[in-house]
């Protein structure tokens, strides 16, 4: 708007548009929600039941971990079993290495083995019954002969073989007594009729020749008989004529207390691990092994296959 003051003079023109007063009266009349997204109010929804769980597991998907839980165990079983066959074989030996300790200090008493007998009574392991029993007690006789209260036993844990250790009788299986062969004492003749020790120095090799050894054992079936056989391990052919009676008898496999052979423990006192097939391998060494001679006595026929009772 242009006017004229006194004078002709020029009045200044005055600018009536409305102030620029700033956002802020317009927050105050429009409210937050004009003030852009940033500042916009959400209201929460409502939350379905299903939403707060994770997707579950189909059924392909819990067969396929099925599946590889069973391969896994399959693969694993055998190698757990393994480990502890090994564990007791090992600790089979640790116990025939204790025979062996025993073995040495009778020999440094006596000079003489310990004779397989008292009296006319066969006693399978002499050891017990001089470390850990009394010869005048017959209680104590009897439970030597039946290894009662005996802790170095084989740890194998089944039904198919026994645990105990045997002395080395073999020779008694033979059909010749003099001179006898083994360790368990000779045989004299009436009027003594007693057992006499063996002498240490009749052993020729004691390296190479057994003290005491774990046995075979296998099923023997002649008719409707069954029954479990013990004896010390031989070639199969020697273990089938030996027996007695054996015409119309069967065999089952021979059962060896680890699996794939035995432990046995030498006169010096050294433990060793024979496999299966070299048990039954009919060679001289083998044979020769049991006899205090050091020689395999093929001369000498099997007269019976199982251990002496």
């Amino acid at each position: 708007m242009h006017g004229k003051g006194n004078g002709g003079g020029r009045v200044a023109s005055v600018d009536k548009r409305v102030p620029d007063l700033g956002p802020s009266i317009w927050a105050l009349h429009l409210g937050p929600a004009s003030l852009g997204h940033r500042h916009r109010i959400r209201h929460p929804r409502p939350r379905r039941a299903s939403q707060g769980l994770g997707a579950g597991f189909t059924l392909i998907e819990l067969l396929v971990v099925i599946a590889i839980v069973a391969i896994l165990a399959s693969l694993l079983l055998p190698a757990i079993s393994r480990g502890k066959a090994q564990a007791r074989k090992i600790q089979c030996l640790n116990h025939l290495r204790q025979y062996g300790v025993y073995l040495g200090l009778y020999l440094a008493d006596h000079s003489a083995y310990p004779a397989g007998y008292l009296g006319n009574v066969r006693i399978s392991d002499p050891i017990i019954l001089h470390f850990h029993g009394n010869p005048e007690d017959p209680k104590s006789v009897s439970e030597a002969r039946h290894r009662q209260t005996w802790k170095l036993l084989c740890p194998i844990a089944n039904r198919r073989t026994v645990r105990w250790y045997e002395y080395n009788e073999f020779a008694r299986t033979l059909d010749r007594y003099e001179p006898y062969l083994g360790l368990g004492g000779q045989m004299n003749r009436p009027p003594l009729a007693r057992i006499e020790a063996i002498r240490e120095t009749a052993v020729v090799a004691p390296a190479d020749m057994i003290a005491f050894t774990e046995v075979v054992s296998w099923r023997m079936v002649p008719l409707d008989l069954n029954s479990w056989v013990t004896e010390y391990p031989r070639p199969p052919r020697d273990r089938q004529f030996g027996l007695l009676n054996s015409g119309n008898s069967r065999f089952t496999d021979a059962n060896y207390p680890h699996a794939s052979g035995l432990n046995q423990v030498f006169c010096d006192g050294h433990v060793e691990f024979r496999k299966q097939e070299d048990l039954e391998r009919d060679s001289d060494r083998n044979r020769s092994r049991w006899l205090s001679d050091n020689r395999p006595h093929r001369e000498l026929r099997t007269l019976r296959g199982t251990v002496p009772r």
